[in-house]
């Protein structure tokens, strides 16, 4: 996954915890577990959506190789909904042959 952020003070707060509390270092951790997303703020689902749009199309295009058997993709429902706002919500819907 994508966040966005960086994870060095993440990785500074973990070195820093570990050289001030080396035996306790679990316990102290478990008590400051917010050290663990310091200056990470969430999840960048439009960079996400973008670089799984983009190569599922190359696949697709891999697909119509006359040496290719085809591509057909799979994703659970989390997955293939979250690309909705960047697809002008189409409506989606189950036909009779599974597509």
């Amino acid at each position: 996954m994508d966040f966005h952020g960086s994870y060095r003070h993440a990785v500074r707060n973990l070195a820093d915890a570990l050289r001030l509390h080396d035996s306790e270092f679990p316990r102290v951790l478990q008590e400051n577990s917010q050290w663990l997303s310091d200056r990470i703020e969430g999840p960048n689902i439009a960079n996400v959506f973008k670089r799984t749009f983009y190569q599922m199309m190359l696949k697709f295009q891999l697909g119509m190789h006359p040496r290719s058997v085809g591509a057909a993709p799979r994703y659970r429902k989390p997955s293939g909904t979250a690309g909705q706002p960047h697809l002008g919500q189409p409506k989606m819907e189950q036909r009779l042959d599974g597509t």
